[in-house]
């Protein structure tokens, strides 16, 4: 869009010069109704308030460039400093025209008044040239900035061409001639705002009370609100009451939301509208739990179906044709007899994922079969049956025998040795017969039954 031209608007709502309302959406002068033109005036203001932008201009006709102050006059000096004697405050409502002419204004008031008019302020002074810079042109680009956020908002009315025209370029008096329009408005059209507001708020939800009739009654009242001025528009605790009316209403939510109330009871618009959106969103939930338990299936709008059988958008993506009710419905039911092979042991023998080995009627187990764990030599059979095993038994067998054998002709000939010393002493027959008595069975100590070694 040309600099210069104020007649269209192709801004984007990221834009900072498009102003928007509390819920993010452009504010545009919904008609060619000048009775309009003070609400939609005000909500303007709201913006500006909450952005912060065009203060300095709005204020004291300056722009801030950087860390200076840039000014269309040393006029501006005292009053952006608040020297005594120069309290003229500005705003959007009022916003302060050029230095020189507000301090024209502010002498001759000062003057009517009985007062001393405080001299002009003509330089810079000395102390302060580091924080102002006049710079004129400066702070007319602002002005024209300000033509450009303000026909963002006025300028599809099929009156703006003529009102640029007559503001010469100028945003602050493209304001001025606004606001001599809304105040020149004629009865019928004031009435007209009035009887919408009115029905509005006295309709309230038609039908029945749901997320969706609530949201649009909200669009309704906003919409309305906006259109209407500051001064007839309802008092904080009159919009409390009126969302407290519609919940009262509705048997299915009045007890919870009186409940809610009374723990904390809503304390502006926001608020109440907000609990009434938390208790009707809860209900969904609450609905769709019910048909879930129930073992119905979940409504086709949770899947994007409506009622021709396609989704409610423009298709799937990347393009195709959207799926059927039918295509839909199978799927959910194909989707129920799904079933965990982890819950149901599928292909298992047991419920712990082990086969039942077989078991004789003293539950021992009796022989291997596939799937219990194999042996240590690799072999498919119980550790007891192991061929392996076996063998190394009969080794141990083996070579407990041989030190048996050892051991008992060691002890024979211990024996034959102490006779023998015995018997060059002395008569030695009765400690042979006491030793002989003594001599550990030949069976028990060779293993080999009636053995002998000799």
């Amino acid at each position: 869009m040309d600099d210069h031209d104020h007649t269209k608007s192709t801004a984007t709502n990221s834009d900072i010069l498009v102003p928007t309302d509390t819920d993010k959406k452009p504010i545009v002068w919904p008609s060619n109704n000048d009775a309009h033109l003070e609400g939609t005036l005000y909500e303007v203001g709201r913006y500006l308030k909450r952005t912060g932008i065009f203060g300095p201009f709005l204020e004291h006709h300056a722009v801030l460039v950087g860390t200076k102050m840039a000014i269309d006059s040393p006029h501006a000096i005292p009053y952006i400093l608040g020297w005594t004697g120069y309290a003229d405050p500005r705003s959007y409502d009022n916003p302060s025209p050029a230095s020189v002419k507000r301090s024209a204004l502010h002498s001759a008031a000062t003057t009517k008044a009985g007062t001393t008019a405080p001299p002009p302020v003509t330089v810079i002074p000395d102390e302060h040239k580091y924080s102002f810079v006049v710079q004129p042109f400066v702070v007319t680009k602002e002005d024209s900035r300000f033509l450009t956020l303000l026909n963002n908002v006025f300028g599809t009315a099929e009156c703006w061409e003529e009102i640029v025209d007559e503001a010469d370029g100028s945003g602050l008096a493209a304001l001025k001639i606004l606001r001599e329009r809304a105040a020149a408005a004629s009865p019928q059209e004031k009435a007209l705002v009035s009887a919408e507001h009115a029905k509005v708020v006295r309709d309230g939800v038609v039908g029945e009370l749901t997320l969706d009739s609530f949201k649009a009654f909200l669009k309704a009242y906003k919409h309305v609100k906006r259109c209407s001025s500051k001064a007839t528009r309802q008092s904080t605790e009159t919009e409390v009451e009126m969302i407290n009316l519609i919940a009262y209403k509705d048997p299915s939510i009045r007890e919870i939301f009186d409940t809610r109330s009374s723990l904390k009871a809503p304390k502006n618009f926001e608020e109440a509208t907000l609990l009434v959106k938390e208790i009707l969103r809860r209900r969904i939930r609450n609905e769709e739990l019910d048909t879930v338990n129930a073992g119905g299936r979940p409504p086709r709008s949770a899947l994007g179906v409506t009622g021709n059988g396609h989704n409610g958008g423009g298709g799937p993506p990347g393009g195709g044709n959207a799926p059927t009710a039918g295509t839909i419905d199978a799927l959910v039911a194909a989707i129920g007899k799904l079933v965990d092979p982890k819950k149901t042991h599928a292909g298992q023998g047991g419920a712990d994922g082990k086969v039942s080995p077989p078991r004789d009627e003293n539950r021992k187990i009796t022989h291997w079969i596939p799937g219990m764990t194999v042996c240590d030599c690799g072999g498919e059979h119980l550790f007891r049956d192991c061929p392996k095993k076996k063998q190394k038994d009969a080794e141990k067998a083996a070579t407990k025998r041989q030190k048996d054998t050892k051991g008992s002709k060691a002890n024979k000939a211990a024996q034959s040795a102490l006779l023998s010393l015995l018997g060059s002493l002395g008569d030695a027959s009765e400690l042979q017969a006491f030793l002989t008595s003594a001599q550990p069975c030949e069976e028990h100590e060779s293993g080999v039954p009636g053995g002998s070694d000799e």
